[in-house]
């Protein structure tokens, strides 16, 4: 069975649905879940199905300092895609850490 057969997508799919479906449909919807799931610093979060981890990336701003989140997900172009951005939002949080804006 290929990757359109089991609903795979490859890395390069993973990062357009990142670039550009990510921020239309499920960036503020990320952020109303999380603001709204009573989530507070040191707290821990396993986000099951994660994708390319939008809410596990907005979760990790509430949960900070002392918090850990999880994120998996049966496709490996998405978490290859999640783990780059995680990388990324380290160092762009930097200074704003522990932040809950978007």
């Amino acid at each position: 069975m290929g990757d359109a057969e089991s609903g795979q997508v490859n890395d390069e799919a993973a990062r357009v649905y990142e670039e550009f479906f990510v921020p239309a449909l499920f960036g503020e919807a990320a952020h109303r879940t999380v603001a709204s799931s009573g989530l507070a610093p040191g707290k821990r979060v396993l986000d099951v199905a994660c994708g390319t981890g939008i809410l596990a990336r907005t979760a990790a701003r509430w949960i900070e300092p002392g918090g850990a989140v999880v994120g998996v997900d049966r496709n490996p172009g998405m978490l290859a895609v999640a783990r780059g951005d995680r990388t990324r939002d380290r160092l762009a949080r930097g200074a704003g850490r522990g932040s809950r804006s978007r």
